[in-house]
């Protein structure tokens, strides 16, 4: 067996959770309710169906072509030049994802945290702090990804059971009330707060078993559904649906008006934003070191370190540029969805077809599920 196949089951599974959750769960209410108002959960559900569709074409794509790295899939079926097309399409489009969820981090730190400092200095230092990680190898990173998950995962659920104290769930009535074209555009609008499924592009290669890799995606886009199902839930039923479309971070507001007689927790806000931190940085490393590798792939770069550093000054820069966290969610969701399109639709399924015609298709000898 490969020396490098080290990685789990439980990698994959946490790997793809945290990278697709990300910061930006704590806004996904809000932009539901924008578009679905109270049924916003049906989007999420919708969402998630595709999202699994997808998962298991990006799957397939990897496993007929024996667990290559995605730099190799799109030179050995697209060919050099558009091959290496592909590869920057996706590099880019992840670039500006973590770029402008740092931005919507920042913001957020600036809010509730360090209000007076400027955000070209918090930016800066995050990047630096990220450097400590993606500078390291793949199976550090998704270790970090297992260890973080815990951390993540268990306040967050014991802090929605003490939203429900103040939760009123009469708020999500009446259902299915809105026109049919608002689930199809909420859908298409919101679709990519799944983008980071990606992210098994870089992980399956270095799975130790391959025999339940199936059952793990599965599993996986499961356990985020219904994360973001409970988190359009719980915020409509606290504030309504016509508060949680004025609320930038819903979840963060949600969580600072929990106030129980008796409870041993003062500040759980403190709480739920050093939950984000972790959120963050499992998004933005992940993502930062997948984009590293497809450029040092592309252009043959002597390794991964020095691509890490050559994507500093296009980070730094995109997530300096919206002028306000309003100017970021404004680009970041007229931009992504298209680019999620590109990447994760298109792309995969183009390269699905041209691995199947020119028959490439190669079975895993370790039969996997």
């Amino acid at each position: 067996m490969d020396n490098n196949r080290t990685i789990k089951d439980f990698g994959l599974f946490s790997t793809v959770i945290v990278v697709v959750i990300g910061v930006r769960a704590f806004s996904y209410a809000r932009v539901l309710a924008d578009y679905a108002g109270n049924d916003g959960w049906l989007i999420t559900i919708i969402s998630g169906l595709i999202s699994l569709l997808l998962i298991l074409c990006i799957y397939k794509l990897i496993l007929l072509n024996n667990f290559k790295s995605f730099s190799e899939i799109c030179t050995n079926n697209a060919g050099k030049f558009i091959g290496s097309i592909f590869q920057l399409s996706m590099m880019i489009f992840i670039i500006l994802n973590i770029s402008f969820g740092m931005r919507g981090f920042i913001e957020e730190i600036k809010m509730y945290l360090l209000e007076n400092t400027p955000t070209e200095f918090l930016i800066a230092i995050t990047i630096l702090i990220a450097l400590c990680l993606v500078t390291s190898n793949a199976n550090v990173l998704i270790k970090f990804n297992e260890a973080a998950f815990w951390i993540i995962f268990i306040p967050t659920i014991i802090i929605f059971i003490f939203s429900l104290y103040q939760a009123d769930f009469t708020n999500l009535l009446p259902v299915l009330n809105e026109k049919p074209v608002n689930y199809f555009t909420g859908t298409i609008r919101t679709i990519n707060r799944f983008e980071g499924i990606e992210i098994i592009f870089l992980v399956l290669p270095l799975l130790k078993s391959r025999d339940k890799i199936r059952k793990t995606l599965v599993n996986s886009i499961f356990f985020i559904t219904v994360f973001y199902t409970l988190i359009s839930m719980i915020v409509i039923a606290v504030f309504t649906k016509d508060q949680a479309k004025i609320l930038v971070w819903p979840v963060i507001t949600m969580v600072k008006s929990i106030n129980i007689h008796g409870a041993f927790i003062e500040r759980w806000d403190g709480i739920v934003l050093s939950v984000w931190i972790f959120f963050f940085f499992t998004m933005f490393t992940s993502g930062y070191y997948f984009s590293a590798d497809i450029l040092k792939n592309t252009f043959k770069i002597r390794n991964n370190k020095i691509a890490v550093l050559l994507l500093i000054p296009f980070i730094y820069a995109i997530s300096l540029y919206p002028g306000n966290v309003a100017e970021n969610e404004l680009i970041s969701n007229w931009i992504l969805p298209l680019l999620f399109f590109i990447n994760i639709v298109c792309i995969p399924l183009l390269l699905l077809i041209i691995t199947k015609i020119k028959g490439k298709g190669v079975e895993s000898n370790s039969n996997p599920a």
